[in-house]
């Protein structure tokens, strides 16, 4: 898989996993007893506010892998690309 695949992949599964922590996280707080101490929440919060950090962390360092040895390379073609205007100074 090239690395244009893996960012495609990326891009769709980053909002994906926002959505799903969000879901597990909110799912946690309405099992949370209550009457629970602000502090104990305050820790909840937190952590569960920092929590989406590490899969995403772990998707994007999956999309910037580098190809394998013996893979090819693409890169985008300069066919469809506009003309650079050229400046006079």
């Amino acid at each position: 898989m090239n690395q244009r695949h893996r960012k495609l992949i990326g891009a769709l599964l980053l909002p994906a996993s926002v959505v799903f922590w969000v879901t597990l996280a909110t799912a946690v707080y309405l099992v949370l007893p209550e009457g629970l101490p602000w502090w104990v929440l305050i820790v909840y919060f937190a952590i569960a506010g920092m929590g989406w950090f590490l899969p995403a962390a772990v998707i994007i360092r999956w999309m910037l892998k580098p190809p394998r040895e013996g893979q090819p390379v693409t890169r985008p073609s300069r066919e469809n690309t506009a003309p650079v205007a050229k400046t006079s100074t």
